[in-house]
C-alpha cells in the first residue's frame, strides 16, 4: 500500500450485469474463460472446469450437489464461441472466505473490500491507518493453515460452562472425562482413515489435483517452475513449498499450480502438504492416554504404604509467590478527619427526627 493510500473498487456493478443466457457469444475461448471466472469471483463461487480446449468450454460449481453448469461451444465456421446449455441456478451457500479457487490475491483482497465498504464508507481510514499485514489473510506473513478461528478454545468453554457451578475438583473430573471421551472418538476415527491426508485436506487437494490440467507447466530447473495460464503466470519452487500466489504458503497446502509442477514432475500432491495435515499426525496427536482414576473411596491417604504403616501427613498450603509490580509502591494515605470524633447526628426541634434541622423541616406548624 504505497503512501499508506487506498483505492477502493468500484462496487456499483450490479449483479444482474454478471447474468448468462443461452446463446451469448464471446469472441474466442480465452475471453469465455476469462468472463466466467470473473462472474464467479463476483458472485462467490468456485468454477471447477470439466472440460476446456479449442473447441469447448465446458464448467460447474466446484460445491458437490450444485446443479449450477454451463457449457460453451464453438461457433462453426467463425472464431466465437456460444453457450450452448445453462443451467443457472445455485443451490450451495458459495464461497464466503479468502480461498477462491479463480482469484488472485490482489483481486481477492479487492473484492473483500469492495464489500465492507458497501456495508460502511467509515471503514475508508481504517483501512488507510492500517497495513493490510495486520488484517488481510492475503498479505500475512505467517502460515494460517486455512483457519480462521480456534473453535476448539470454544468448545472448552463450553464445557466449563456446564461445571462452572460444581467444586473445584468435581469440575476438573468433568473435564477430564469430556477429553477421554474426546480421545478415545478421534483415536478410533483416525484408525479407520486409509489416505494420507485427513478428509478435510485430502478434499482440498483433490481440487488442486482437478484444476491442474487448466495450466501449462514450463520447468525451469528441477526445483523450479512457471505456470501460464490465460489470466497470469505463477512461480512455484516445489523445494521450498512456495508459490507466487501465496496460497501453499498460507494454507499448507499446494494450490492448483503447485499440484499442476508436481504432477508434470511424476510427484504425489499429497506429500507435499504440511505434516499436521497427515492421518499419521492426526492418530499421533490422540495416541497418548488419559489414565483412569480410581474412584474417591479408594484413594489412599498421603503416608499409606510407607515403612511404619500409615502416617498421615500434615500439608501446609502456602501462598503463592506474588511479583513485586515495577515503580514506587503507593502509600495508603489517613486522612485526619479519620481520626476525629464521630459527627454530631443532627435532630429536629419540631419532629425530634434526626438528620434535620427545625429549619429544613416540613412538617407543618
Amino acid at each position: 500500500m504505497a503512501d499508506r493510500a487506498l483505492i477502493v473498487p468500484d462496487t456499483s456493478l450490479a449483479l444482474s450485469e454478471h447474468a448468462l443466457a443461452i446463446g451469448q457469444e464471446f469472441p474466442n475461448v480465452e475471453t469465455c474463460r476469462r468472463t466466467l471466472k470473473d462472474i464467479a469471483i463476483a458472485l462467490h463461487f468456485d468454477l471447477r472446469i470439466v472440460k476446456s480446449d479449442r473447441s469447448r468450454f465446458i464448467a460447474k460449481c466446484s460445491k458437490a450437489g450444485c446443479p449450477w453448469r454451463v457449457h460453451v461451444a464453438k461457433c462453426p465456421g467463425v472464431p466465437t464461441f456460444s453457450i450452448r446449455t445453462l443451467h443457472g441456478e445455485h443451490t450451495c451457500e458459495g464461497v464466503h472466505n479468502l480461498h477462491h479457487q479463480q482469484a488472485s490475491v490482489a483481486a481477492e483482497f479487492e473484492s473483500k473490500i469492495a464489500e465492507m465498504v458497501e456495508i460502511s464508507q467509515d471503514v475508508i481510514p481504517w483501512f488507510q491507518d492500517f497495513s493490510p499485514q495486520l488484517w488481510a489473510v492475503a498479505y500475512f506473513e505467517g502460515m494460517r493453515f486455512g483457519h480462521f478461528t480456534l473453535g476448539v478454545t470454544e468448545l472448552l468453554y463450553n464445557w466449563a460452562l456446564e461445571c462452572h457451578e460444581l467444586p473445584i475438583v468435581q469440575m476438573m473430573e468433568h473435564i477430564r472425562l469430556q477429553l477421554t471421551s474426546w480421545f478415545n472418538n478421534r483415536r478410533e476415527i483416525g484408525m479407520s482413515w486409509t489416505s494420507i491426508l485427513v478428509p478435510s485436506a485430502e478434499k482440498r487437494v483433490l481440487e488442486a489435483i482437478a484444476d491442474a490440467p487448466c495450466y501449462q507447466v514450463l520447468r525451469a530447473n528441477e526445483v523450479e517452475f512457471e505456470i501460464v495460464s490465460t489470466e497470469r503466470t505463477n512461480i512455484v519452487d516445489i523445494s521450498s513449498r512456495v508459490c507466487s500466489c501465496r496460497r501453499w504458503q498460507l494454507n499448507g497446502l499446494p494450490c492448483a499450480h503447485a499440484a499442476a509442477a508436481l504432477i508434470s514432475c511424476g510427484q504425489n500432491a499429497h506429500v507435499f502438504a504440511e505434516p499436521c495435515f497427515t492421518v499419521a499426525r492426526y492418530r499421533e496427536t490422540y495416541s497418548e492416554m488419559i489414565n483412569p482414576i480410581l474412584d474417591k473411596s479408594q484413594w489412599r491417604e498421603l503416608g499409606e504404604g510407607t515403612e511404619g504403616g500409615v502416617a498421615r501427613v500434615d500439608i501446609s498450603i502456602r501462598p503463592p509467590k506474588t511479583r513485586r509490580p515495577p515503580g514506587r509502591p503507593k502509600k495508603k494515605v489517613l486522612r485526619v478527619e479519620n481520626f476525629k470524633r464521630p459527627k454530631r447526628v443532627v435532630q429536629c426541634g419540631r419532629c425530634h427526627m434526626l438528620g434535620h434541622s427545625q429549619k429544613k423541616c416540613t412538617m407543618p406548624n
